[in-house]
């Protein structure tokens, strides 16, 4: 009996002894390892952030060769790193001539990086005719016999001012619309990409008859006509209608100062547009 309890005990204990008396191998990773493996992954993080500037970097690609705009297709221009809808862009301005780099640089969608990258392999045929209904090439332009008055004048007139191509032509007019006429130069410089270069381009052959600007009546106009014109908000334009209420009507533009709204420089600048 005894006998049989001993080999029972000794069955179940053996195994465990020897497990205990050998332990599994332990698996660990040297310093020297875990240095390596360190290095390695800021080489690899290194490495991908080089990448990911260099495509950064990439967005646009230079021409190979030199070329004419008037000439490239959507995919040259996609080739370059512009999107299809872009590339459209371009293409409907160079179906009515595209004739120098500046009127090239007008077009919305021509970044700076993206010029700065063809201005130099960009060709135009010589000279080039502008067949569209706005008159003859930009490149035969001369601001000499001209003088224009810019609250009257059209598209097709403005478009023979040096440095006004047809982007800014129409632009001018939409602004001017907008606005109710120009009562200073310096107003053509509230139109986007409309630098202080070209305005020292036209200053001289430009006038301006501020007989033709369209005012807004502060004690008939509603909120909606207030508010479309460009220096005039939503919030403003209620202002306005508000404290026409509290006076029932203004007797003076100087009450508009009233509102917390409107401060001298910009009372300043809707003056022209504002009558009683």
């Amino acid at each position: 009996m005894w006998v049989m309890v001993v080999a029972l005990f000794l069955i179940i204990i053996t195994p465990r002894l020897l497990k205990a008396l050998n332990p599994p191998e332990s698996w660990t990773i040297s310093e020297v390892q875990m240095a390596e493996e360190m290095t390695q992954m800021d080489k690899e993080i290194q490495q991908a952030s080089k990448t990911k500037s260099k495509k950064k970097r990439s967005k646009f690609i230079a021409p190979g060769k030199s070329f004419d705009p008037n000439t490239y297709s959507r995919s040259d221009w996609m080739k370059l790193g512009l999107s299809e809808k872009q590339a459209d862009v371009i293409l409907k301005f160079s179906k009515r001539g595209i004739h120098s780099n500046e009127e090239l640089k007008q077009i919305f969608v021509i970044s700076d990086e993206l010029f700065a990258l063809i201005k130099d392999s960009t060709r135009y045929p010589e000279n080039s005719k502008n067949n569209t209904p706005f008159g003859n090439g930009f490149n035969e332009k001369t601001n000499a016999s001209i003088h224009l008055e810019l609250n009257s004048s059209t598209p097709k007139q403005l478009v023979k001012l040096n440095g006004i191509g047809e982007y800014f032509a129409l632009k001018i007019v939409e602004y001017r619309d907008a606005l109710g006429g120009f009562h200073s130069k310096d107003q053509l410089l509230e139109i986007w990409k409309f630098d202080a270069e070209k305005l020292a381009q036209v200053e001289s052959s430009i006038s301006i008859d501020k007989n033709l600007i369209r005012q807004l009546n502060i004690n008939t106009a509603t909120v909606e006509e207030l508010k479309a014109h460009p220096y005039i908000s939503w919030n403003c334009a209620n202002s306005i209608v508000k404290i026409r209420a509290k006076y029932q009507k203004y007797s003076k533009l100087d009450q508009l100062l009233e509102s917390v709204l409107i401060d001298q420089e910009l009372f300043e600048k809707l003056k022209p547009y504002l009558s009683l």
